[in-house]
């Protein structure tokens, strides 16, 4: 296990080293955060004795990056924070890295590995990764330690997947005591935690009373008894996967919804790597300890809808496997989110359609986009109910359903004037890809004569289940509601 020793004095020298050119700084360096700042860093130091210190010294940084971080509009972030937070969560995971080699039991294994995961996850999710090489070498040191917590529990004992509280799901009478909830920071701290002995021997009971081992885990997501809706307008349904050339025609003559069926027969999310395991999930997030973004609410377009980011083992039993558990009247989303970016590991399981190497038409005037380079690929998993209130996107997108049903209802871009486009929200926010009409509200919680207007609309519908893939043109209305637990793919392109 060599890789601190291989990647922290490669960061600190790239972190340290001025410009070539001190009066022309160039785009990306850290010499625009100022500096006091720079001399922070300076402070930074592999000695042994003091790498308690250098952990906390990090931690005041990655502070100040974070509150740089949300003074700006997220797409205004001056690049050089970015690259600080980053590249001192980098440096600030290595110094664990180091610690964690002293650590001789299980249980401080596990919260050492949970905290490095937890430091370059928020690297990842808070400030992208920017910098060359930064999102390979975060890759890296997570694949080796991933083998060496492995390797060290298989000696020292202990599961690699404990924290997986099935409340009750196993049927062995164990998990359904309520542990203590723990919150994290985005400098990666934690708190709501007990300290001392007793804090650590509370926590070590904790354990062993909610935890079972993997062998406990359900094989498979629970089926939803919601039917599906009655049909009237059905999205036009094809059998099996066009050609290229049939659907290049298509996109030049009609330019039309597609329900497609058949289409991920090679995926292997859907075959040899089964996406329907919890345990498979489980082993491809770092023992579930992967963070990621969750949407907790009915819709964005609520008052009381927010964001949490936690780990997946977390979100996998209060929102998947026990939906309701928590008391939440509304379920968690993971929604639109770049995971197969941030976990590339999953990347492997799924397969970019042919047709997202097509051209289609530009999307409606009003619509406005630029050239991407390859398809934008995003997540969509959560439990029965999860809603996508009636939107429009700016690309063409083919959505793939690896796992449950999904209702769709899509409206043509003509249509738009009956669905009543949002405008400029509160703090300055676009919202006129999103229709005011609430789908699941009586009346779509709208005046009386715009909702006689709205029922006026000409629309398509379908329900997608899993293998199917439903072509979306760009600028076409789409409400959708997951009838199942749900796991989606979506492919934008132009």
């Amino acid at each position: 296990m060599c890789f601190y020793d291989h990647y922290s004095p490669r960061f600190r020298l790239k972190l340290l080293s001025p410009p070539a050119n001190s009066k022309k700084l160039r785009v990306g360096d850290l010499y625009p955060c100022g500096a006091p700042t720079l001399q922070l860093l300076k402070t930074l130091t592999t000695t042994p004795h003091l790498l308690q210190s250098t952990v906390a010294r990090c931690t005041d940084i990655l502070r100040l990056a974070t509150d740089k971080l949300h003074a700006f509009p997220y797409r205004e972030v001056p690049l050089c924070w970015l690259r600080l937070y980053t590249d001192v969560s980098i440096l600030k995971g290595v110094y664990l890295v180091q610690k964690l080699f002293s650590v001789r039991d299980a249980d401080g294994v596990r919260r050492a590995d949970e905290e490095i995961v937890r430091t370059l996850d928020m690297a990842l999710i808070m400030a992208g990764a920017p910098g060359n090489g930064r999102r390979e070498v975060i890759e890296k040191i997570l694949a080796e330690l991933e083998g060496y917590v492995e390797a060290f529990l298989a000696v020292h004992g202990g599961e690699v997947m404990e924290g997986v509280e099935m409340n009750g799901v196993g049927g062995k009478g164990k998990g359904k005591g309520k542990g203590k909830v723990e919150k994290t920071r985005a400098n990666g701290d934690r708190e709501g935690e007990a300290g001392g002995e007793d804090g650590e021997a509370s926590r070590r009971k904790r354990r062993r009373l909610t935890t079972p081992p993997p062998s406990l885990l359900p094989q498979g997501f629970r089926a939803s008894s919601t039917p599906s809706p009655k049909i009237t307008h059905q999205i036009p349904i094809r059998p099996t996967p066009p050609s290229l050339g049939f659907f290049q025609h298509h996109l030049n003559t009609a330019n039309t919804p597609l329900q497609i069926q058949n289409l991920l027969t090679a995926w292997p999310a859907a075959t040899t790597n089964p996406w329907s395991s919890p345990s498979y999930l489980l082993s491809k997030t770092h023992f579930g300890t992967r963070l990621v973004p969750i949407e907790l609410g009915k819709s964005y377009t609520v008052e009381n809808w927010s964001q949490k980011i936690m780990p997946f083992r977390d979100f996998l039993r209060t929102y998947i496997l026990s939906p309701g558990a928590d008391g939440s009247s509304y379920p968690g989303y993971l929604a639109q989110h770049s995971l197969f970016s941030q976990i590339p590991s999953l990347r492997e399981d799924i397969l970019t359609p042919d047709y997202c190497y097509t051209t289609p038409p530009p999307g409606p005037p009003s619509v406005r986009t630029h050239p991407l380079e390859g398809p934008i690929v995003n997540a969509w998993f959560g439990p029965a109910g999860t809603v996508s209130p009636l939107h429009t996107d700016p690309y063409a997108n083919v959505l793939c359903q690896v796992l449950g049903r999904k209702y769709v209802r899509l409206y043509p871009p003509s249509e738009s004037e009956k669905l009543f486009p949002r405008g400029v929200e509160g703090g300055g926010v676009d919202m006129s890809n999103t229709s005011r009409v609430d789908m699941d509200a009586e009346g779509g919680g709208v005046e009386v004569e715009e909702w006689e207007r709205f029922q006026g609309a000409r629309y398509l519908e379908g329900v997608l289940r899993t293998g199917e893939g439903l072509f979306i043109p760009a600028g076409w209305w789409h409400y959708v509601r997951s009838l199942d637990t749900s796991f989606s793919v979506s492919f934008w392109w132009n």
